[in-house]
C-alpha cells in the first residue's frame, strides 16, 4: 500500500515540499500561493492550516482550499477526488516569483543542496501526454533531484487512510535502477518533463503525493496537472 500519511502532513508537523507557485484568482484578495500534497493540509477542513519554513519556523503561507471528497455516479467508492492537492496562499510579504520556477539542486543523484550557479528551472508549461515508459523529474526537500519512469498510468487508488477513499486515474513513477527515488518530505514536490540541452524548462506533470514505503521508496505516485485543475478549480502557474 501507499504510505502517505507518513510522508507529511500538518497532523504531524512533517516537512512538505512546495510544488509550484500559482496565483489562484477565486480566491480572497491575497491570491499568489503554491500547490502543494492535500495531505500537507486537511481535506475538507477550512480552517487554514499554517505552513512554516523550515519546520516549527515562522508562519510563511497557510491552506485556503483542499477540498473534501465527494461521492457520485463517477465514484467506485464512498469518496473520491482527483488528486492529492492543495492551494495555498502566501502571507502579505513574502517574495512571489511569477512565472513559476523550481529549485534546481545540483544533480539528479538524490542530491538535496541547491545550485548555487543554476538555482531555478523555469516552467512554461503543463504536459497534456503522461506516458508509461516516459521519464520525468522531481525535486524535493526529501530525496532532492531523481529521475523515474513513469509505469502505471491512469490508477484509481485508495488512501492509505481509509479504503472507502479514492483517488481517481492516478500515475506511478518507478525508479530506473531500484534505487529509491523518494522519501518523507517529498509530498507536494513538483514531477515535470525536462532535458538540459533539448528543454532547458519544465513542463509540470503533476504533485507528487505518496512512495509505495517509508522512510524512503523506489515508487512513487503522482496526481497529474489534470487531476489538480479538477480539484482547485481556475489557477495559473
Amino acid at each position: 500500500g501507499w504510505s502517505r500519511r507518513e510522508w507529511g502532513g500538518s497532523e504531524q508537523g512533517d516537512r512538505c515540499t512546495i510544488g509550484v507557485n500559482a496565483f489562484f484568482p477565486k480566491l480572497w484578495w491575497h491570491d499568489p500561493g503554491f500547490i502543494t500534497a492535500g495531505h500537507c493540509g486537511t481535506f475538507g477542513d477550512y480552517s487554514a492550516d499554517w505552513f512554516t519554513q523550515p519546520k516549527d519556523g515562522d508562519i510563511f503561507a497557510a491552506e485556503h482550499l483542499n477540498p473534501g471528497f465527494w461521492w457520485g455516479s463517477e465514484c467506485p467508492t464512498a469518496g473520491c477526488r482527483y488528486s492529492d492537492s492543495a492551494a495555498v496562499t502566501y502571507d502579505s510579504g513574502v517574495e512571489f516569483a511569477h512565472p513559476a520556477s523550481i529549485i534546481r539542486t545540483r544533480a539528479f543523484d538524490g542530491d538535496v543542496n541547491v545550485d548555487d550557479d543554476n538555482q531555478t528551472i523555469d516552467v512554461t508549461g503543463e504536459s497534456p501526454w503522461l506516458l508509461s515508459g516516459d521519464n520525468v523529474h522531481k525535486i524535493g526537500v526529501g530525496r532532492g533531484w531523481t529521475i523515474g519512469a513513469i509505469g502505471t498510468t491512469c490508477l484509481d487508488v485508495a488512501t492509505p487512510d481509509d479504503e472507502a477513499l479514492t483517488f481517481l486515474c492516478q500515475y506511478v513513477v518507478n525508479s530506473l535502477d531500484g534505487a529509491p527515488i523518494a522519501c518523507q518530505g517529498d509530498s507536494g514536490a513538483p514531477v515535470f518533463f525536462w532535458h538540459e540541452d533539448i528543454m532547458p524548462t519544465a513542463a509540470m506533470a503533476g504533485i507528487l503525493f505518496a512512495g509505495t514505503q517509508a522512510p524512503c521508496a523506489p515508487t512513487y505516485v503522482f496526481s497529474p496537472m489534470s487531476g489538480i485543475r479538477q480539484d482547485l478549480g481556475e489557477f495559473e502557474i
